[in-house]
C-alpha cells in the first residue's frame, strides 16, 4: 500500500510537469480516485470516463498518457 501511495505521487509530480494546468487538474483527481484500483493498468480508461463526464470535450495529450502507462508499469 505504501508503495503505491508513493508512486502516486510521483506520478502526479510527472503530471505538473508535462501536462497543462486544466490537465493538471483533472488528471490529478482521477489519480487519486483510482490510481489503486487500476494500479499495473493504463489510465486511458479511467482518465476517459472522469473527463467526458466533468469536460465534455476534454482529451488528454500524449504526454499525460505516456507518463501514467511507464509509473504504471514501476
Amino acid at each position: 500500500m505504501l508503495k503505491n501511495e508513493a508512486l502516486s505521487g510521483i506520478q502526479i509530480s510527472r503530471i505538473h510537469m508535462q501536462a497543462t494546468e486544466h490537465e493538471n487538474r483533472c488528471c490529478s483527481l482521477m489519480v487519486k480516485k483510482n490510481y489503486l484500483a487500476h494500479y499495473g493498468n493504463t489510465f486511458e480508461t479511467p482518465w476517459d470516463l472522469m473527463c467526458k463526464e466533468n469536460h465534455r470535450s476534454h482529451q488528454p495529450s500524449n504526454a499525460v498518457v505516456q507518463t501514467l502507462e511507464v509509473v504504471s508499469l514501476v
